[in-house]
């Protein structure tokens, strides 16, 4: 929905930029920090990009200082936990990229999310999350270093029409319906 997506846009304040996009708790074992460090690394090479995380938990607090640490602060937003679901699918809709790393998740229900809404998701190759995706089709694998999920994110910002394809098939191939 293009009114949900400008919605959520000016509701959580995106500028006109690529957007990554976390969705799920603010807990380091979620691999939190391979974003953070992944994102300071494409910053340091001069990508262009605003990092959404979205969601509560434990380590919210720790995970906005470590944010700071590494320079991020200005191209953060945090959006804390949504209720909305359409504040949560204008997100998805305005990312480019849904970057979910975790090692920890047995099965990304927000991997299927982002699919319905032709966001190609990146994860770790070999994980659970990453069992639907076919890499560089329907979705990025990247390798549980911060340089590779750097160098997917390079991939997929500096190509966005490649990636919206790969959202587009993403949600052919990923996205499963309740009925």
């Amino acid at each position: 929905s293009p009114a949900r997506a400008a919605a959520a846009k000016a509701h959580f304040q995106l500028p006109d930029e690529p957007i990554l996009f976390y969705c799920g708790q603010m807990n380091w074992k979620k691999n939190i920090l391979r974003i953070l460090e992944s994102c300071a690394r494409s910053a340091q090479s001069g990508q262009v990009f605003t990092l959404v995380l979205a969601g509560q938990g434990p380590d919210a607090k720790s995970i906005q200082q470590k944010v700071a640490e590494l320079g991020l602060a200005e191209r953060t937003r945090f959006t804390g936990h949504i209720t909305d679901e359409n504040d949560l699918y204008g997100l998805y809709e305005n990312a480019n990229l849904f970057v979910f790393p975790s090692l920890y998740d047995t099965s990304g229900m927000v991997v299927r999310e982002a699919a319905a809404m032709s966001t190609p998701s990146v994860v770790v190759r070999g994980c659970a999350t990453a069992e639907p995706i076919h890499d560089r089709e329907n979705g990025f694998l990247c390798e549980d270093t911060t340089e590779s999920l750097s160098e997917i994110i390079n991939l997929a910002l500096n190509d966005l029409a490649m990636t919206a394809r790969t959202g587009e098939t993403a949600r052919k191939t990923i996205y499963l319906s309740w009925d």
